[in-house]
């Protein structure tokens, strides 16, 4: 692209303002949403703080990025903002918008942010939302709530094993995820691991329409992005594989899905700029909310990450996105630069 243009809706007045971007800025873009893991380091691995309570300093590259992607009349009003959906378009569909700092404080700590699909879907969504709620909603959405975990029926999918072990790294972590999560829920949950039939386990639960029992899935294994077919990227089970065309014929009540994966949030940019990728298809699917990932991410890393998103939003005093802030901020304690918690995304109601 040759020019960014920034569309941002404050109360009923929309604003809009352009910028043509030179090769330098294109290139830094490309930089940030590239999926190869080595361009984003060169991003995102920020320089330690000097002392304790000091901030991050990012490379100037990335603070030439937030100017251009939020300037200062932006930057302004989001001091003031608690919920904050972003509909990026083309490349920046992959963009960590959890990093951009305003008021020296990272977007991802301080504000409640989801990325959504197009500007349909979350018109979609909050009609839904409205329509749950049975009340007007006049430029403010409310805040989606989690029940208590221990309330939630879950389906937790857990593979650790996979057929093709030359090709697909086994994940260690996934075993003892799956077991802190479902000692968390409903006893009448359902635990998928490496003994059972997985892909005809979801295959029956769909053709009895049980699918719409749970409240929350939750998914840790691989998961693979096609970058020219949206309907081939899948989700890796212990045999076989769950495809977006799949998920799509599911019909899900979910409040929340996670997916404990790799690349799980981006997708294929569709012409008019429909993003179509799993998080796209379990909101078509039904589901209210989802946890997804920008890029690839250690087995370890996740597994720790959302033992503490599951602590936080246990008690079902908070949002999924409110539970996303504060695992980033935690996670950012041991691992500070912005390539180990900025990766895990909100799309969906906030």
């Amino acid at each position: 692209p040759t020019t960014l243009t920034r569309f941002w809706l404050d109360s009923d007045e929309l604003h809009e303002s352009s910028a043509p971007l030179n090769s330098i800025q294109r290139q830094l873009v490309r930089l940030a949403c590239h999926p190869e893991p080595s361009y984003r380091r060169k991003m995102l691995c920020w320089e330690a703080p000097s002392a304790p309570g000091d901030t991050l300093h990012p490379p100037d590259e990335w603070l030439r990025l937030e100017m251009l992607l939020f300037p200062e009349a932006i930057k302004i009003r989001l001091a003031d903002i608690q919920n904050l959906y972003i509909i990026p378009s083309g490349p920046l569909a992959s963009f960590p918008f959890a990093a951009i700092q305003s008021a020296g404080v990272p977007l991802g700590w301080s504000t409640n942010l989801s990325q959504v699909p197009s500007l349909p879907m979350l018109q979609a969504l909050l009609r839904k939302n409205d329509a749950q709620a049975g009340k007007y909603i006049s430029g403010k959405t409310r805040p989606f709530h989690m029940p208590p975990l221990r309330e939630c029926q879950g389906l937790v999918c857990a593979v650790s094993q996979f057929p093709n072990a030359s090709a697909i790294s086994p994940l260690q972590a996934t075993a003892h995820e799956a077991a802190s999560l479902l000692s968390q829920l409903s006893p009448n949950s359902l635990l998928l691991s490496d003994n059972g039939h997985m892909r005809q386990t979801f295959e029956r639960l769909q053709q009895h329409h049980a699918l719409s029992d749970f409240d929350l899935l939750h998914f840790a294994t691989h998961a693979r992005l096609h970058p020219y077919h949206a309907q081939l990227s899948h989700i890796l089970l212990n045999e076989g594989v769950l495809y977006v065309s799949d998920i799509l014929k599911w019909r899900l009540t979910a409040r929340l899905v996670v997916l404990a994966a790799c690349d799980t949030a981006v997708g294929h940019i569709l012409p008019g700029d429909e993003q179509m990728g799993l998080p796209h298809a379990f909101l078509v699917a039904g589901a209210d909310s989802i946890v997804a990932s920008l890029w690839s991410v250690t087995d370890a890393a996740t597994a720790s990450f959302f033992h503490h998103f599951y602590q936080v939003i246990a008690p079902g005093d908070c949002t999924p996105a409110e539970g996303l802030s504060q695992s980033r901020l935690n996670t950012h304690k041991t691992h500070p630069s912005p390539y180990n918690w900025a990766a895990f995304t909100h799309v969906g109601i906030i």
